[in-house]
């Protein structure tokens, strides 16, 4: 069985602990091209001092993830610069344990500050990142958190939802998968050299190679059990635009001589003529949307395709009026 092109590099292990993971067809993210960041403003055309808009020297990797024990060893197992990186890493010996390496408070501090800098904050940067074609040194070992991450989804917010859900399975077992290590093995300790740390983690990795047949027990608790479940639960194509939709924009702002629309997500939008309101004030909850924009198209800037309110329903822009109780009015036209 060919497994979806999102899980490609996932240890072994989770396949054979998690089966699930194998039948669930949830769709790939191509419009989050990590080789060609499409949050970079060189490649959309648009003012790079917006805070959507990703400094090209570190792309979304202004995070510091942790890494389970099974991760980092296969990391180091693997060899090259991402296994150099992570011995870089193991040498600090700081917020080092034999469950895994994790950010620590320093971090955590200085990104509760820097949060809304995200994909710009430089100083925040992955020791991880490299700067080459994908950005991330251990790519294929790479953590739930920057696997399921995506500044674009094709499913809008039902994507993003349904990727969180995979994100909280995978930190799970991976949490049980690293106490398992430990409870199996003989940790290192606080004093041991960085060779004997190196020599742990990849012990880690290549014990839950050998085991995985036996841990599948453990996983299989309720909580386990809940997780795949909801992950399973609503996966499936992108939804169909209702006839009728009303505006639902979060945000919109000036961008270059374009508008950038917000929906669901701060770095999920799309870019539209100035004079896109002209469009959105005929979306009244009663005019299929056909009509509106036919009717917008003749005096429009610039004609806008229907697969333009295809993507703005899919960002979040546009919603059917049912699918909230509050009342619907009129969207104002800036001036």
């Amino acid at each position: 069985m060919t497994r979806p092109n999102v899980y490609l590099d996932l240890p072994q292990a989770l396949f054979d602990l998690v089966p699930e993971l194998d039948t669930v067809r949830l769709d790939s993210e191509p419009r989050a091209d990590c080789g060609n960041c499409v949050r970079v403003a060189a490649h959309y055309g648009g003012d790079p001092e917006k805070p959507w808009a990703f400094d090209p020297k570190v792309h979304c990797c202004t995070f510091q993830p942790s890494f389970p024990n099974v991760l980092v060893g296969r990391s180091l197992r693997r060899g090259g610069p991402g296994a150099a990186r992570m011995k870089a890493r193991i040498a600090e010996r700081r917020d080092m344990a034999p469950w895994g390496l994790y950010a620590g408070k320093a971090f955590d501090d200085a990104y509760a500050q820097n949060h809304h800098r995200f994909g710009r904050a430089v100083e925040l940067t992955c020791p991880m990142w490299s700067g080459e074609t994908l950005g991330c040194g251990v790519w294929p070992d790479r953590p739930p958190v920057c696997r399921t991450w995506h500044c674009k989804h094709t499913r809008g917010d039902d994507g993003m939802q349904q990727w969180g859900k995979i994100r909280r399975l995978l930190d799970l077992v991976l949490h049980h998968v690293a106490l398992a290590c430990v409870a199996a093995g003989r940790p290192p300790l606080d004093t041991d050299p960085d060779a004997t740390w190196e020599a742990w983690y990849v012990w880690c990795a290549d014990w839950v190679d050998a085991h995985a047949g036996g841990l599948r027990g453990l996983l299989r608790s309720a909580d386990v059990e809940r997780h795949v479940q909801k992950m399973l639960d609503g996966a499936g194509p992108p939804g169909v635009i209702p006839d009728v939709v009303i505006p639902s924009l979060t945000h919109w702002e000036r961008d270059g001589d374009r508008l950038y629309l917000l929906g669901y997500s701060t770095f999920d939008g799309i870019r539209a003529p100035l004079d896109v309101f002209a469009f959105l004030a005929l979306l009244d909850g009663r005019t299929p949307w056909r009509e509106a924009l036919a009717r917008a198209n003749e005096t429009l800037s610039e004609r806008l395709p229907e697969s333009f309110v295809e993507e703005l329903f899919r960002v979040g822009g546009v919603r059917s009026p049912l699918d909230s109780d509050h009342p619907i009015r009129p969207i104002a036209v800036p001036t």
